[in-house]
């Protein structure tokens, strides 16, 4: 398959701020927007994370409008945005940020087009590789916020396969493992590393090789699966959750209705991101279907936004069983070594601590079955 290559306009310029550090105390709380005690978000991959990056870089070439929303490749807001409403947060893009008022919410590097190491379809931009290196070394020997989340979006492993960068998943899995090694290496505390939706499920995957795409999907989640298994044991200080988003898409495609959708093959517009021959892209050509709503894809590989609202919600409700499972036992070591310390047993909790701790633990019985950590496909 033949890569497809653009002529940017401009010198591509990314500038990189160093991280503001801030330690809280996690104490034990329901599951609510903002209190699960992260101070800013960080992310690291491609399209499907992207906000304005690529698009402040190419000069608004890429994405283009009328084809997409304003910087986002889709049409509207991405999972990461809604992501962020629903922890308080609000990250600057990496192409807007100014040096003299660094952002106090975190930063996105990603950027759409890329691969996990430092090569990328649209020439120039910097691949999920290059994004780790340039926030470690904004760091400058200081370590990263440990009450933070950090955000390794490993769907772009995408552009790899379908760039025609890579034809085995060894490489881009390494890629996607050692930039979780390196943040939790420079001190980052909650990583949330992102698996690939199965690319033969793609509109592109089904009108092109599906079972090489299929095959190359399963064998890449399934190394990155055992990966981050790894990491975990050798570094147990670091959060390492794991977002089967490939999962959730598969669970979307089995059961759509569940989901507010009805087409899960099709796309809702003709844009074919990976064809050479296409672009410049001609609003002209361009054909939308009458309910973007109803799709699963936007375009050839991208969701609709309205799945996006929806990995967001995954990702939110993840996010909280992990760390308030992370809370309940760091509690309970500490309270087993108070009691050992003192040579005396721990009172009971009051009734109404009792019920406190059941509010939250109840409230994951509640997760909605769509939404449910799906196995590794």
């Amino acid at each position: 398959m033949k890569k497809m290559q653009l002529t940017l306009t401009g010198k591509l310029s990314i500038a990189f701020a160093s991280s503001t550090i801030a330690i809280g105390t996690l104490v034990v709380m329901p599951v609510e927007a903002a209190n699960l005690n992260l101070d800013g978000m960080y992310v690291f991959g491609g399209s499907l994370s992207d906000v304005n990056n690529s698009f402040n870089a190419t000069g608004g070439a890429i994405p283009a409008p009328p084809f997409f929303s304003r910087g986002r490749l889709t049409n509207g807001r991405v999972w990461v945005e809604h992501l962020a409403d629903e922890l308080g947060l609000n990250p600057t893009p990496s192409t807007e940020i100014n040096p003299l008022n660094p952002p106090k919410e975190g930063i996105n590097f990603a950027f759409g087009g890329v691969t996990t190491g430092d090569k990328s379809i649209v020439p120039g931009l910097p691949g999920l590789k290059q994004q780790l290196e340039g926030f470690v070394g904004s760091l400058k020997g200081q370590p990263a916020d440990p009450n933070a989340l950090y955000i390794v979006d490993g769907a772009a492993a995408a552009n790899d396969y379908l760039g025609g960068f890579s034809k085995t998943p060894v490489q881009p899995v390494a890629n996607i493992l050692n930039a979780a090694r390196l943040l939790a290496d420079s001190g980052a505390r909650n990583i949330l590393v992102v698996n690939m939706p199965s690319l033969d499920q793609t509109p592109i995957g089904r009108q092109t090789d599906p079972v090489t795409l299929g095959l190359i999907s399963r064998m890449h989640n399934r190394a990155l699966s055992r990966g981050l298994k790894k990491l975990e044991k050798t570094r147990p200080q670091t959060n390492f959750i794991s977002f089967n988003l490939n999962g959730l898409f598969q669970q979307a495609i089995a059961n759509p209705n569940a989901f507010g959708i009805k087409n899960v093959t099709d796309s809702c517009t003709n844009t074919n991101l990976y064809d050479p021959s296409a672009f410049p892209l001609d609003p002209s050509k361009l054909t939308v279907c009458k309910q973007p709503k109803d799709y699963l894809f936007w375009d050839s590989i991208h969701p609709t936004a309205h799945m996006h609202k929806v990995i967001a919600d995954s990702a939110y409700e993840i996010l909280s069983e992990e760390l308030e499972e992370k809370k309940i036992s760091a509690l309970s070591a500490t309270t087993e070594e108070v009691s050992n310390s003192k040579g005396t047993s721990v009172p009971e909790p009051t009734s109404v601590l009792g019920l406190f701790a059941f509010g939250f633990l109840g409230s994951f019985s509640s997760i909605k079955h769509h939404l449910r950590r799906p196995k590794v496909l």
